[in-house]
């Protein structure tokens, strides 16, 4: 009786399972991440205050530049 020798397939790899965080998300994804309208983003771009690309037709806002705005934003200072 001879051995059959099996070759590895795509399924025998060590595949990470951990998501992928986007590095782009679209202009309605980062004013729900900022909790804004889709206009307040434009201006935000506009101003210079978020970074976006274009690719294609598709604007596309960096989702660093979203945490970075987020972190430069001063705390509500409530009355006691």
């Amino acid at each position: 009786m001879s051995k059959v020798k099996s070759f590895p397939n795509k399924s025998d790899s060590v595949v990470s399972t951990a998501p992928l965080e986007p590095a782009l998300v679209s202009i309605n994804d980062a004013a729900a991440y900022l909790g804004l309208g889709r206009t307040r983003v434009y201006e935000l771009i506009a101003a210079h205050e978020i970074e976006a690309c274009r690719i294609g037709s598709r604007t596309l806002v960096r989702v660093t530049s979203l945490k970075a705005l987020a972190d430069r934003a001063e705390p509500v200072r409530t009355a006691a």
